[in-house]
């Protein structure tokens, strides 16, 4: 576009003798370079802002000390999942999580060995689940996993892992080495609510039942939630 507005002019001023044209001759190399300079400044603060937004963004859906999505990012896993079940196959489940014996690692090991659990927790986790599987911590000593199983059976199968596997010793300092348990409420979409949030509410009311029934054991839920 500029040449095509500059160009004329150049053409212009060497067919005439007026020395005003002829200073625009001058005057044009030295526009287009302020102009080069602007427009890299322009795209790079731009592409700067982008990639800010992009970070903000991931921040806002992920935990700061895991690095996994959070409850925000939970929600927003759950829009995306509701489209995707519509035409998947096999089962969806909802695992929420919840340490036992947690407050006292932070009690007699410091919060540092408390953050050091559960970092490792998180990738424990990561290598736990499947290809499909998502893993949240959406607060605390509280983790959510979503499960794609090709039944119900498949999902009890991986909740079983998770309380075998979950326990296993966490290197805290030194050879100083913690251990926690797990409960865990599960609950089925559609079966248990429509949605992963929907589902997120029932199988926190499992994750209840499991407590109160002693702990270190995984519940499944029996309400449906409208």
């Amino acid at each position: 576009m500029i040449l095509l507005s500059l160009g004329p002019c150049c053409l212009a001023a060497l067919l005439t003798d007026e020395t005003v044209m002829r200073l625009t001759l001058v005057q044009i190399p030295f526009y287009l370079v302020a102009m080069s300079i602007a427009a890299f400044h322009l795209n790079r603060l731009l592409v700067t802002t982008m990639k800010a937004e992009r970070e903000s963004d991931r921040m806002a859906r992920h935990d700061a000390l895991t690095g996994l999505p959070n409850r925000v990012g939970l929600a927003h896993a759950s829009a995306l999942l509701s489209k995707e079940n519509q035409a998947a196959d096999g089962k969806t489940a909802v695992l929420y999580m919840d340490l036992d014996g947690f407050k006292p690692v932070n009690d007699l090991h410091g919060h540092d060995a408390g953050d050091r659990l559960l970092v490792t927790l998180g990738k424990r986790l990561n290598a736990l689940k499947g290809p499909d599987d998502m893993v949240f911590r959406i607060g605390g000593d509280e983790f959510v996993v979503i499960v794609r199983a090709p039944d119900e059976n498949g999902v009890a199968v991986f909740a079983d892992r998770l309380l075998d596997e979950v326990p296993a010793p966490f290197p805290s300092s030194g050879d100083v080495s913690v251990r926690v348990g797990v409960s865990v409420g599960v609950a089925m979409i559609p079966e248990h609510g429509a949605d992963v949030m929907t589902a997120l509410t029932a199988a926190d009311k499992a994750l209840n039942l499991a407590k109160l029934s002693g702990k270190a054991k995984w519940t499944l839920a029996t309400e449906h939630q409208d």
